[in-house]
């Protein structure tokens, strides 16, 4: 059996010395291979060996190590899974944020027709109307101070900016071709004055107005407005116009 086991383990040069092997009750360790046996090789036999043991032993630490274009490729592999990842998330979030945007201007202005329904109007509010604090009332405002708030509840805001009404008396489009005939926020709108909003709002055109820009449709912007970012959802083409 000892013999079988050495000549499966030992070189072929190393094989010769087989027969000198004999039995011995201890283990004993040769350059980290523990075996049963115990062979009295001659010293070249031995040298050979354990030459050949620890060789292989730092072909095995060398096979084991990264070298520096490995490292290399594993750092630009991570670098490029860190990319699409985080360009995944802010895909993400900018959908999510333009789909509230969507979601919170439908329920406002549902809101503006049910309250114009059962009050019979015919034409838009002025923003005047209420005597709020502001210019352009917000809407929390409105749902707190007026009926409003018999048909919208809770808080009509995107993050930290709220919804206002706007409507000054002027018109958006004269000629019918649907976009501004000046400025964008003539007319009646919903605005919300929130530069993060530029962002998402090219999403929130093509997902309204299938993308016909900054002055046309019910989806307009104007970075350069007064007073700041102003982003609009438009309701009405002006006063008169009402469509419920």
């Amino acid at each position: 059996m000892g013999k079988i086991l050495w000549s499966l383990r030992l070189p072929l040069e190393l094989q010769g010395e087989l027969p000198k092997c004999r039995l011995h009750p201890k283990y004993c360790t040769i350059g980290g291979l523990c075996c049963s046996i115990y062979f009295p090789f001659s010293s070249l036999a031995s040298n050979l060996l354990l030459s050949r043991i620890q060789r292989g032993r730092i072909i095995n630490e060398k096979q084991k190590a990264f070298t520096l274009i490995e490292l290399l490729i594993v750092v630009a592999i991570v670098g490029i899974l860190s990319t699409v990842v985080f360009t995944s998330v802010q895909n993400a979030r900018i959908k999510a944020k333009a789909a509230k945007f969507i979601s919170d201007a439908k329920q406002i202005e549902k809101a503006f027709a049910m309250w114009a329904i059962d009050e019979g109007r015919t034409t838009w509010w002025h923003e005047d109307t209420w005597g709020a604090p502001t210019d352009e009332p917000e809407i929390d405002w409105l749902i707190a101070n007026t009926p409003f708030g018999s048909y919208l509840s809770g808080s009509a805001s995107i993050e930290t900016n709220h919804y206002v009404y706007d409507n000054d008396g002027d018109t958006f489009d004269t000629d019918g071709d649907g976009c501004a005939d000046a400025m964008p926020w003539q007319g009646v709108f919903l605005n919300v004055w929130d530069a993060s909003l530029l962002e998402v709002i090219h999403r929130v055109d093509e997902v309204v107005d299938r993308g016909d820009g900054p002055t046309c449709g019910k989806i307009v912007w104007d970075q350069n407005g007064q007073g700041g970012y102003f982003i609009g959802y438009r309701l009405g083409n002006n006063s008169q116009d009402m469509p419920f």
